[in-house]
């Protein structure tokens, strides 16, 4: 599937066209194809991992950070955790994740269960709130330079 702008009704399409898997999550040889699929990418990307985050191979940490190289601070990885309770420690390894791209945020789908939930979440992913940069002038009074938040 090419890239493209966020739809709603186009997330919803994919979501409701996947079937629950089991066993283990090649994510490695996901993440190494998500470096090629972004290649035409222009701007900021928001990739969403979503899974249990067990038997994962070793290498996927370092097919993260190869991401983060090559896409730099336009990079964010988010993840939801998804799984039984006996599967909680995948919740390390997908915030392990997260926190490679020092901008995404990882979630537990229980946390997400209600509209308003999973709105602010995908909001969060697409409209990172930007930081409010300081404009430095001179004091009409003094000559003195002042910080103006």
């Amino acid at each position: 599937q090419e890239i493209s702008r966020h739809s709603a009704t186009d997330f919803q399409t994919g979501l409701d066209q996947t079937e629950c898997a089991s066993g283990g999550s090649p994510l490695n040889k996901a993440l190494a194809q998500a470096s090629t699929d972004l290649d035409s990418a222009k701007g900021n990307i928001a990739l969403l991992i979503v899974g249990d985050g067990q038997q994962l191979p070793s290498d996927t940490t370092t097919e993260a950070q190869a991401l983060k190289d090559k896409f730099g601070n336009r990079l964010c990885i988010y993840s939801v955790w998804v799984g039984n309770d006996y599967d909680k420690d995948g919740q390390f390894v997908l915030q392990e994740l997260s926190n490679i791209s020092k901008c995404g945020t990882s979630a537990n789908v229980a946390d997400l269960s209600s509209s308003s939930a999973m709105a602010n979440y995908v909001e969060s992913m697409l409209y990172p709130k930007a930081a409010v940069k300081p404009v430095v002038g001179r004091s009409r009074y003094r000559g003195e330079k002042q910080l103006h938040p």
